[in-house]
């Protein structure tokens, strides 16, 4: 006689998001969030631009684009200097 075991085969995701918002009155956009990919993206291609745009002339960004783009610790210290703030959520789903 064969007996039939069911296993529980559900396993735990675990997903990071990042909420920013823009702590500045009458702030550049409104709250968002972002996967740290799309955030990093974000960052180098809107907001970098925007705020070199407002820059005045010969004045410099405290970080390039891509040190923003490719280095986490610059990304969140670049938010940080425009006042941005940035709150790590931790979404935990499961998935069969």
């Amino acid at each position: 006689m064969k007996q039939k075991i069911k296993t529980d085969k559900t396993e735990l995701v675990k997903s990071v998001i990042y909420k920013i918002s823009d702590n500045d009155e009458g702030g550049f956009a409104p709250e968002t969030h972002f996967t740290l990919d799309a955030l990093k993206f974000y960052v180098a291609e809107t907001l970098w631009e925007g705020y070199d745009n407002t820059m005045s002339e010969g004045e410099e960004q405290q970080f390039t684009k891509m040190q923003v783009f490719e280095n986490t610790e610059y990304l969140f210290a670049y938010l940080d200097f425009w006042n941005w703030s940035v709150t790590r959520i931790i979404i935990n789903t499961t998935k069969k």
